[in-house]
């Protein structure tokens, strides 16, 4: 159970539990013992618009960022063993967070004791993402309700989660393949409505492959269109928002209206009843509408922020060093050792000796493995981009060949209809020829018979 300002403080078992196992937490407006606690965010006042959060072992902060970690080392743990430090840096690069310690530094803390120029812009993203779970995870849980195939709150939040890490592995692809201008501002742009919209198909996708059947859902027009344009409103007035860090306080208050606003219950509701195809009423629909116009937005996060109550944990300052304790008593063991005493003196060092050596000779073979599956990751994409321009090369020769072979045809065929046309003159000039041939021959026969008849009449 965290106290009022999230903070949480466990006893483990064992020190092996302790560092070694991951961190959840979860919403409930219960305790354990059936106790009716209501759980409200501390700075809104309002129940959270998440139903889970976690973090990879060893963290001090539990955050919508923590568990986008937890996302990308999942991801990628059938192909590269990805350490927590690897996927924070693809974190910090997909988001633009520079070298900000997402798990370790309380960014709320940082930004109020004077590093808002690093740990703003992670406040500012922890909502952004916030914001985008709760109003996606919404949707999907009521899509995935109407299936056999039925997911939880939180199954759906943590499908989104999946998403959003496979469109930020997406992103850095691409910009690992020589876009260099992707490279020089964050990779993945949450108040881009496409992005947005290939987080819902990442988080469609995410869902089908727990479960078959889900891979034919889709969200309904009217619910995707809604989510989308929020979270674009959402984005991109934190991201005016950020364009001021003078002040601390009105940096947190603005942020945490934003996620009050956005993360509204009703709001919320309204969203579920259009994903699974209910009329909504008037108030649902008006909800909706303002959270849609970005002007009426900006309107409702100005006067969200005049009810939140920012308040700064204290953390105690850390304890002073104990007193320096009086050295032990120097006690001679003689000039020589004994036996046993030289086995020991001997022994000890030579198995620190061998055991450093076995650590840093596995460390070394567990890193060339990971040298390796990179490298084979990365020649197989290459294969694919080779693949892919033989394919485009084909295709542009059999083109030309085609273009080639079509103007022989087209120059044959004008040849053919020259070939034709001198034919025709040349018998028309012949038939005219046997024409006056003919023609000369009947004027002869016809002056050869009337001469002949003239003869005959003057020899009667």
């Amino acid at each position: 159970m965290t106290d009022s300002l999230g903070g949480f403080e466990f006893q483990p078992s064992s020190y092996d539990a302790a560092v070694s196992s991951g961190l959840v937490i979860i919403t409930r407006n219960e305790s354990r013992t059936g106790t009716p606690l209501e759980c409200v965010d501390a700075f809104t006042g309002q129940p959270p618009g998440l139903q889970i959060l976690t973090a990879p072992a060893g963290s001090k902060i539990i955050s919508p960022l923590t568990t986008l970690i937890g996302e990308l080392i999942r991801l990628y743990s059938g192909d590269v063993d990805m350490t927590i430090a690897e996927a924070q840096t693809m974190l910090n690069s997909g988001l633009g967070l520079g070298n900000a310690d997402i798990t370790q530094v309380d960014p709320i803390y940082a930004s109020a004791n004077g590093d808002i120029a690093t740990y703003g812009p992670v406040v500012a993203a922890i909502t952004t993402v916030a914001n985008l779970v709760s109003s996606l995870g919404t949707i999907l849980y009521g899509t995935t309700s109407l299936n056999s195939g039925r997911l939880t709150r939180a199954q759906a939040e943590m499908k989104v989660y999946g998403g959003i890490a496979r469109q930020i592995e997406n992103s850095l692809a691409v910009a690992a393949r020589g876009n260099r201008k992707l490279l020089a501002s964050p990779a993945l742009d949450l108040s881009s409505p496409n992005a947005i919209t290939d987080i819902s198909k990442s988080s469609l996708y995410e869902s089908s492959l727990s479960n078959i059947g889900l891979g034919f859902l889709s969200f309904t027009p009217v619910a995707l269109e809604a989510v989308v344009q929020m979270n674009v409103n959402s984005a991109q007035s934190i991201k005016n928002i950020l364009a001021d860090l003078s002040d601390p306080t009105a940096l947190l208050k603005l942020v945490a209206a934003a996620a009050k606003v956005s993360q509204n219950p009703e709001a919320l509701e309204a969203a579920l009843s259009s994903a699974i195809g209910e009329a909504l009423s008037p108030a649902q629909q008006a909800a909706l509408d303002e959270l849609k116009n970005f002007a009426q937005y900006n309107a409702k996060l100005v006067g969200a922020s005049d009810s939140i109550v920012v308040t700064i944990p204290l953390y105690p300052p850390p304890p002073s060093p104990p007193p320096p304790s009086q050295p032990p008593p120097y006690v001679s063991k003689g000039a020589v050792l004994n036996s046993s005493e030289l086995a020991a003196t001997i022994t000890v060092p030579v198995l620190f000796v061998v055991i450093v050596t076995m650590l840093v000779a596995m460390r070394q073979i567990a890193k060339r493995r990971r040298a390796r599956r990179l490298a084979r990751f990365e020649a197989r994409n290459e294969r694919e981009v080779q693949s892919m321009e033989a394919q485009k090369s084909v295709k542009k020769i059999n083109a030309e060949a085609m273009k080639r072979e079509l103007a022989l045809l087209q120059d044959e065929r004008a040849a053919e209809r020259a070939l034709i046309k001198t034919y025709e003159q040349h018998m028309k000039k012949s038939k005219e020829k046997v024409e006056k041939a003919i023609a000369l021959r009947i004027q002869l026969e016809k002056e050869r018979k009337a001469a002949k008849r003239a003869e005959s009449i003057q020899n009667r």
